[in-house]
């Protein structure tokens, strides 16, 4: 009878194993959804590209608030066309709200 027992504790704590790594893996596909600040962020920053206006300046992150981080591709790191980039960003930003 114990044998039987040990082998149905270990079915259950396989079976508890199981379902917790499938909500984890829930939960983890959720977070890598933009939301939609982002999305209207991100959407700026490829029309700002699309006119042209944005040249060496790419954004790195986005927060899921909106806001932004972006770094120049200059090889002395100045901060030539980020101005650009803020001005562009304004316009699109504050046409989509």
């Amino acid at each position: 009878m114990i044998a039987a027992f040990d082998g149905r504790a270990a079915r259950e704590e396989t079976l508890m194993a199981v379902i917790l790594v499938l909500v984890l893996l829930t939960g983890c596909t959720a977070t890598l959804q933009n939301t939609p600040q982002q999305d209207r962020t991100l959407a700026a920053y490829d029309a700002c590209r699309a006119e042209g206006r944005v040249t060496n300046v790419s954004i790195d992150r986005v927060e899921p608030d909106g806001r932004w981080v972006a770094t120049t591709s200059s090889p002395d790191r100045s901060a030539y066309g980020l101005r650009e980039l803020e001005m562009c960003m304004r316009e699109h930003l504050s046409q989509t709200r």
